[in-house]
């Protein structure tokens, strides 16, 4: 027995196969709003109506902003480099991965 499918699909009554490889071009946009369709539809963004000025254009600071070098920042690629002789290789009991006292239960 093949697995059915979770979702279920909802065919529209009014949907028939397409038969042009550009199915909208005949439409006009009118029709195709309220045309029942797969697809999505974004209402149109409201467009902006009006401005109100609330403060004189002296009143601001125009001076540009000083920006600080990140001291987080990663560096460029290739921009540090690390020398395996720069680092302490010592493999004493202070490094390692067990604690000091650890062996005492083994004894």
């Amino acid at each position: 027995m093949a697995p059915r499918p979770i979702l279920k699909t909802q065919i529209p009554d009014a949907y028939q196969p397409l038969t042009s490889p550009l199915p909208f071009s005949a439409c006009s946009h009118s029709q195709l709003l309220y045309q029942s369709s797969p697809h999505v539809h974004f209402p149109p963004t409201p467009t902006l109506t009006r401005t109100v000025t609330t403060h004189s254009s002296s009143a601001y600071d125009r001076a540009p902003i000083v920006v600080l070098p990140n001291e987080c920042a990663l560096p460029e690629r290739g921009g540090r480099v690390y020398d395996v002789s720069d680092f302490d290789c010592d493999t004493g009991e202070e490094d390692s991965y067990f604690h000091p006292r650890a062996f005492e239960a083994c004894e």
